[in-house]
């Protein structure tokens, strides 16, 4: 057992874990109406990566001797973390972080109003949309993962996008409001095109965390690559 790796994974899941709480409990802001926190992705999100965390530290702790460079040699414990930490916790970390700062640039009134300044604390904010990057970086600076097979891996991650997405759009129509104001000042061609550029950007990120990990892990040796699928 690596206890470094142990601590890091207690510590992020500690921080991800009081992030949620505290976000549920104590953030009224913008909680109002049906389904309060849960409507929005930003809280999914934080909820992907307490449950990453806490699932990667029942790996540590039962994680074998296995070789971390051969993909074979997982057990079927360190398969699901890696295909929750592929397809679930770092495209989300990205899409939330890469997305929320650039809406705030173009206008923070979309995503972070300036009245939430004076209502919650900036370290929530950063803890929500900063953080969880840097975060799921550092996991995978700890930990070599492995990647499913490409078409696999995007069709899963896009998979969750597109649960959220019915989930907006289940709001929507039941209650007869948006989740986020950008999506009330868009037309219906608009929105289409905003929602496309959406699981593009996800399947990107997704790409770019397989990337990532080759390139600072090296590539998969040669016969232990997924069927169908080179080493991307």
């Amino acid at each position: 057992m690596d206890m470094l790796k142990l601590a890091i994974h207690a510590l992020l899941f500690i921080v991800s874990g009081y992030t949620t709480v505290y976000d549920y409990l104590k953030n009224d802001v913008g909680s109002k109406g049906p389904w309060g926190r849960f409507k929005y992705f930003t809280f999914w999100n934080i909820c992907f990566q307490t449950i990453y965390y806490g699932f990667t530290i029942f790996t540590d702790l039962t994680e074998t001797t296995s070789n971390p460079a051969r993909p074979k040699t997982r057990s079927a414990v360190q398969k699901i973390r890696d295909l929750l930490h592929g397809c679930l916790a770092f495209p989300s970390a990205m899409f939330v972080t890469v997305y929320f700062w650039s809406l705030y640039q173009v206008d923070r009134e979309l995503v972070w109003p300036v009245e939430y300044d004076s209502l919650l604390p900036k370290s929530l904010n950063h803890l929500l949309h900063t953080t969880i990057l840097m975060f799921i970086v550092l996991d995978k600076l700890i930990v070599r993962h492995h990647y499913p097979a490409r078409v696999s891996g995007i069709l899963l991650t896009c998979l969750i996008g597109c649960v959220y997405v019915s989930w907006m759009f289940y709001i929507r129509y039941a209650n007869n409001v948006w989740v986020y104001p950008l999506m009330e000042i868009l037309d219906s061609q608009q929105r289409v095109a905003f929602i496309a550029s959406t699981f593009i950007s996800t399947s990107v990120f997704y790409l770019f965390g397989n990337w990532l990990t080759i390139y600072l892990w090296g590539p998969v040796p040669k016969g232990e690559m997924p069927e169908k699928s080179k080493d991307d």
